[in-house]
């Protein structure tokens, strides 16, 4: 079980005046070329009022995911940024507690039926 809540680089990120990677430190760093075999769930968040090229990352991410068969989705936080996006998951009915609990319930449930 893992929730991911947009983090830097996520995917192959595109040449800007921020970041400065060369070929080999793209290859090295992005976890979209690194992605596992298999995994737990995960739940790809992000706030919708992102910089468009850190939105596009985590949709990119959370596409390329569940296109490899790995358990998972995106979750838009709407309205939220990298600074107010960790308070749907300080709300008990926020959007993230409630993946959250939802992705425990699926866990709990299926350890119970082995």
């Amino acid at each position: 079980m893992i929730v991911c809540v947009r983090v830097s680089c996520t995917s192959v990120p595109k040449p800007s005046a921020w970041v400065r990677l060369d070929p080999q430190e793209v290859e090295r760093n992005s976890p979209l070329l690194h992605l596992p075999p298999m995994a737990g769930e995960l739940v790809v968040a992000y706030g919708t009022k992102e910089l468009p090229e850190l939105c596009r990352q985590s949709i990119e991410y959370a596409r390329a995911w569940t296109e490899r068969g790995l358990a998972g989705h995106l979750l838009p936080a709407d309205s939220a940024n990298h600074f107010t996006i960790l308070e749907a998951l300080a709300d008990p009915q926020g959007a993230l507690t409630r993946a959250l609990l939802d992705m425990i319930g699926r866990n709990r449930l299926a350890l119970s039926n082995h």
